[in-house]
Order: structure tokens, then C-alpha cells, then sequence
């Protein structure tokens, strides 16, 4: 977990993750502006993957959401590689226990949840919109 006080050390580290991720799932809602201010403000959670030499390899953003049967940790974005490896799931599974979070929930692409089927993800919902 990179501390809300860090965000703008590892800022150019992970803006390049989280801008692809936003790319690449046509997020549009907010931009990379929004999830540095939602991450410096303590509103989204930044957690970096990094290789025995200490460069990171991708990144994960959350934020989390308390409902009255769950608190849920709710991804929004995430990119990079090797990311759905036993280690790095185990790593991001404390690190979301540790703020109180019983479930870890994401949108994602068809072809990105039969990924994370292989880590304990299962369908939920599809997600559908129309501009009004």
C-alpha cells in the first residue's frame, strides 16, 4: 500500500498504470487528474506491485465503500503485468482486510473476469448505461 503522503513520490510510477487502465476500459467518469486528487485526499487506496529490483510492475486503485451487510473495496483501476499472480492476490487481499473490507468487487472487461475467475473472482453483473 503506497501511504497518502507518498502519492506524489510514486505519482509518475503509477500515473502510466492507471491512465492505461482508464484506456482500456473506457472509463470516462473521471480522469488521470481526478484518481491523483481522489488518491491525495485519502479517498481512493493506491496499492504498487513491484519486482525484486524495486521497480513496479502495476498498480491497483481503490476506494472504499461501506454498505450495511459488506464494506467493500472497489477497484478502479488497475494495470499492469503478472498482476493476477498468488502473490500479488494475497498481498492486495490483506491490504484491503486491514481497512476493514470484506469483498473486493471491479468492472471489468469479458475477457479480464475470465482472468480473475482464476483468483476467486466470480460474475456478478453486467453493467449497462445510456446518455440521457
Amino acid at each position: 500500500r503506497i501511504p497518502t503522503e507518498l502519492v506524489p513520490d510514486f505519482w509518475p510510477q503509477l500515473s502510466p498504470f492507471i491512465e492505461t487502465a482508464f484506456q482500456e476500459a473506457g472509463v470516462t467518469e473521471y480522469g488521470l487528474a481526478e484518481a491523483e486528487q481522489y488518491l491525495l485526499a485519502g479517498h481512493w487506496v493506491a496499492v504498487g506491485f513491484f519486482d525484486g529490483d524495486n521497480h513496479m510492475h502495476g498498480a491497483v486503485t481503490f476506494c472504499v465503500l461501506s454498505y450495511p451487510h459488506e464494506k467493500m473495496a472497489f477497484v478502479t483501476a488497475i494495470g499492469g503485468r503478472h498482476l493476477t499472480n498468488s502473490d500479488n492476490w494475497q498481498q492486495l487481499k490483506a491490504i484491503c482486510r486491514s481497512l476493514g473490507c470484506n469483498k473486493l468487487q471491479a468492472y471489468s472487461r469479458d475477457s479480464v473476469a475470465r482472468l480473475w475467475k482464476r483468483i476467486g473472482f466470480t460474475h456478478r453483473a453486467i453493467l449497462v448505461e445510456a446518455d440521457l
